[in-house]
């Protein structure tokens, strides 16, 4: 009776498998307890009526039936007893080697987006296309997961101005243009972007490093889009013809930075730096293919104002 009342939901209509029917990770707990309670209890209901006809069987094949009386009561008492406790005390074990049911028993695997986001979707994706949007000026609403008007004009926006069809939905052009590669491959099957740069596979730790410590030298005091942006170039640069195909010849390419002579690309970089470098690798570009970057306040070549400039970001003026 204990045991079958939790195999029905709130309309007493059967459930062939209560765990797929938890909300959350607590709920789950909240089963898997009282459902091992009940169990616990109705195994020691059965052990104890099955020691009580056990020790009486044993009892009468023994031809002690002359001692029925207070003796054989007794026995049977104390045999009981010592049956139950041992049953409890296997349970428990069981019980204990079962383990509380934590938080990885049931803990809700990540995500994969499998479809487009529009108005109306929610979660954790739509979360990280607005922190993104927000990162870039594209949106100024609240992260908080839900694709509203606010979203698909931030979206459409952004879609505008890296030259993509504008409907404010975030498919897979957009979510590359965007840096959120998982996504973008989840929707063409995980194959992934045959030879794209921008997932990071083709550079190492060393590189990621080294362009953490580029980042630092050369923009730890702008916002954190600026030096995602610093890093950007650096990457725009790689995959350019004009300039050294690797990060370590981009970055020593003779007069290319300032923090190379002044010998500041050997500071530590920091924690942001480092967020900044791997989200340039990912994709992440708010200068749009620059591959120059300058301070106007403090430039001193005449060459490089005559390049062609595409956006502003703190001090630095990005160009192509």
């Amino acid at each position: 009776m204990l045991g079958a009342v939790i195999f029905y939901d709130g309309a007493r209509t059967p459930v062939r498998n209560p765990r797929k029917n938890c909300r959350n990770n607590a709920e789950c707990r909240r089963f898997a307890f009282f459902l091992r309670i009940n169990f616990l209890i109705l195994f020691i209901i059965i052990a104890k009526a099955g020691a009580v006809r056990l020790l009486t069987h044993i009892f009468k094949s023994l031809g002690a039936k002359a001692e029925q009386g207070g003796k054989m009561k007794k026995a049977l008492r104390i045999g009981a007893a010592t049956l139950a406790l041992a049953t409890v005390a296997t349970v428990g074990a069981i019980f204990n080697n079962t383990g509380h049911t934590g938080d990885n028993d049931f803990a809700v695997a990540p995500y994969v987006q499998t479809a487009v986001l529009k108005q109306g979707a929610t979660g954790g994706e739509v979360k990280e296309l607005q922190r993104r949007l927000k990162q870039w000026g594209y949106y100024s609403g609240a992260v908080d997961g839900v694709y509203g008007a606010g979203t698909v004009k931030a979206v459409k926006d952004f879609q505008k101005k890296n030259g993509l069809k504008a409907d404010g939905i975030a498919g897979k052009s957009t979510f590359e243009a965007l840096g959120m590669n998982d996504s973008a491959k989840a929707l063409e099957g995980n194959k992934g972007s045959s030879g794209s740069s921008s997932s990071g596979s083709n550079y190492t730790s060393s590189d990621l490093y080294l362009l953490a410590k580029t980042i630092y030298a050369e923009a730890r005091g702008e916002s954190y889009t600026g030096q995602v942006a610093v890093g950007a170039v650096i990457l725009n640069r790689v995959k350019s013809t004009k300039f050294p195909n690797t990060i370590s010849g981009v970055v020593y390419q003779k007069h290319a930075f300032t923090a190379v002579s002044d010998g500041q690309i050997n500071l530590e970089p920091d924690k942001t730096a480092m967020n900044a470098a791997q989200d340039a690798m990912n994709g992440w570009d708010p200068t749009y293919g620059c591959i120059y970057y300058y301070n106007p306040a403090v430039a001193t070549s005449s060459w490089i104002f005559s390049r062609k400039t595409v956006t502003t970001i703190g001090k630095h003026v990005f160009a192509v």
